[in-house]
């Protein structure tokens, strides 16, 4: 028999032999008020051991902490029943000695910071360092539990936020979420902003309606800083992040998350922060997770990856992608004691790493070419380690968005002369003018109603004359120099000033207050979007295909531990 199983993996064998064979350990013969029945459990435990070929001392030591587990549970559904208080059960990762467990008896109408406040006091850290997940949500501390879907008996995840000897700087830690949020938001604001551009795989713009374009970007922006963290294995702080953009893609409407592999990817790292916390067991969310983002795959990818062919010409490396899905998907069967679909797909997880292999010589001649070690991994992953041809797959990634930008600018240029409103989709425009209306008046007609061609027909058709006046004051305005160097000789900045006469048509007279405000507050929009773009931007990845970049060496190890887990080595 073999003495190479954890007792986690041994508690989930025994607890699926249990429920198959309908045991129940809190009734009789293994359970007589007021105490357990030692004789009967330990016959159990080895009658398990021979079936399931564990150890009798580790089947015994299963079936007893299963059977304290349950009595446990019936005990304090009893007395959340006959008083109110929940018991809840709070799991630690990363903590000295390793992952926690504690209990805390609570009621559910007091706030997430009641809860915080009480594990603070356990584990002697600060409550404001303590983030609470549960099944995939952060829990706000203002809130009742209640409120948030939290019930009697279950299992919350609590990251613990790092320290800082520097207190101020221990304080910006907690508030980099708020932080990192809000930079993001005074970037998306305003459409016109050259620091936030949505885009599509090959660098073509996407439009979209307002709202669900905030909330997009908004999701985006915080996935790809939390990616930052990811990348630097601060699992807590990047999940934090992600599940704040989660939040902000769960408004969007579902046919748009559909057709795009973003949430698929947000789902992924969410799942792999799980992992990498020890938490994947504790979540069902991971489950959920998981299928949505194999779906999304499917969609977004095509069955046979045809869609990505059609697009970058190879699908290596989104192979990779789909290669971690399966890792994780094995895992999480591992752990739902579902072995032998356990063993089939990370023997498939397996198979597509060998494939997805980077000759490390081939690598670094690329690196001293000065090409960069994503686009060089991305290009001999594509083009299955071939130097030259790797090159020239770079090359033409380059050249595809080089064009696709270039012909987007030159586009935009174009609807925006004259004008200082909201993006104009360059495709709608067109329907409008095949229509036979006047190209200026459609724009401005699909900047009044954000590019929804049924209501800028109705607008042409109905208030024309409105439009022309509209029209008439947005025509380009040349700023005039006098005004130009009184804002100038007063502390703004040349290019600032000069947009802020623009905006307000060279009307700066002093004696109009209001017109002067509008100009100082235009320009400082600028600054604030200068100086949060900054923020931003610090330890960001500039590669567009960071994403596609993985090394596979912490995926390599993970199917090394389970195959050996699950007997296949």
């Amino acid at each position: 028999m073999s003495n190479h199983h954890s007792i986690d993996d041994v508690i989930t064998q025994v607890r699926a032999k249990l429920q198959q064979d309908g045991v129940k350990l809190w009734e009789p013969p293994y359970y007589i008020e007021p105490e357990s029945q030692d004789d009967e459990l330990e016959e159990l435990g080895r009658t398990y051991s021979l079936l399931l070929g564990i150890s009798a001392p580790m089947c015994i030591a299963a079936v007893k902490e299963l059977q304290s587990n349950a009595l446990e549970k019936i005990a304090a559904k009893a007395r959340f029943n006959a008083t109110g208080i929940a018991s809840l059960k709070i799991r630690i990762p990363n903590q000295p000695g390793g992952t926690l467990l504690h209990s805390f008896d609570i009621k559910l109408t007091e706030n997430g910071k009641a809860l915080q406040e009480m594990i603070s006091s356990k584990i002697e850290i600060p409550y404001n360092r303590i983030k609470l997940i549960f099944s995939g949500r952060v829990i706000d501390p203002s809130k009742a539990l209640i409120e948030q879907r939290v019930t009697n008996n279950q299992q919350l995840l609590a990251l613990v936020l790092p320290a800082s000897d520097d207190i101020q700087l221990e304080n910006d830690i907690y508030d980099r979420v708020a932080k990192i949020k809000a930079d993001a938001e005074i970037l998306i604001k305003n459409r016109n902003s050259e620091y936030m551009v949505m885009e599509d795989q090959q660098g073509n713009p996407v439009y979209l309606p307002e709202s669900e374009r905030n909330a997009l970007m908004l999701g985006l922006a915080l996935h790809e800083k939390g990616r930052v963290l990811l990348n630097r294995e601060n699992y807590t702080e990047a999940l934090v992040l992600f599940l704040e953009a989660d939040n902000e893609f769960s408004t969007c409407h579902s046919k748009l998350l559909e057709s795009v592999d973003n949430y698929a990817l947000l789902n992924l790292d969410i799942v792999w922060c799980y992992l990498c916390l020890k938490s994947v067991t504790q979540l069902p969310d991971a489950e959920r997770r998981l299928k949505l983002c194999e779906d999304n795959f499917r969609k977004s990818y095509g069955e046979n990856f045809d869609r990505v062919i059609g697009l970058k010409g190879s699908d290596g490396n989104e192979k990779a992608l789909i290669m971690r899905l399966h890792l994780l998907q094995a895992i999480l069967y591992y752990h739902q004691n579902r072995r032998a679909e356990a063993q089939g797909i990370l023997s498939l997880a397996e198979s597509e790493l060998l494939c997805l292999k980077v000759d490390e010589s081939a690598l670094t001649n690329l690196i001293e070419m000065g090409y960069s070690l994503t686009e060089a991994r991305i290009g001999l992953r594509a083009r299955g380690n071939n130097i030259e041809s790797a090159i020239n797959f770079i090359m033409e990634q380059r050249e595809r968005r080089k064009e696709a930008r270039k012909k987007a600018k030159e586009e935009q240029k174009l609807l925006s002369r004259g004008f200082r409103g909201g993006t104009i989709n360059p495709n709608t425009l067109k329907q409008l003018i095949e229509m036979g209306f006047d190209k200026d008046l459609a724009s401005v007609a699909l900047e009044q109603t954000e590019n929804d061609v049924a209501r800028a027909v109705n607008l042409l058709q109905e208030d024309t004359e409105n439009l022309r006046k509209k029209l008439k004051k947005r025509r380009k305005i040349d700023v005039e120099q006098n005004l130009l160097d009184n804002l100038v000789s007063i502390g703004f900045d040349t290019n600032m000033a000069r947009m802020a006469l623009k905006k307000t048509e060279n009307n700066l007279d002093s004696s109009s207050s209001s017109t002067f405000d509008q100009a100082k507050e235009l320009i400082q929009t600028k600054r604030d979007e200068a100086e949060a773009f900054q923020r931003f931007r610090e330890d960001y990845n500039n590669d567009e295909d960071e994403y596609l970049d993985l090394p596979l060496i912490q995926e390599e190890t993970l199917i090394l531990e389970y195959k050996k887990a699950l007997n296949m080595m």
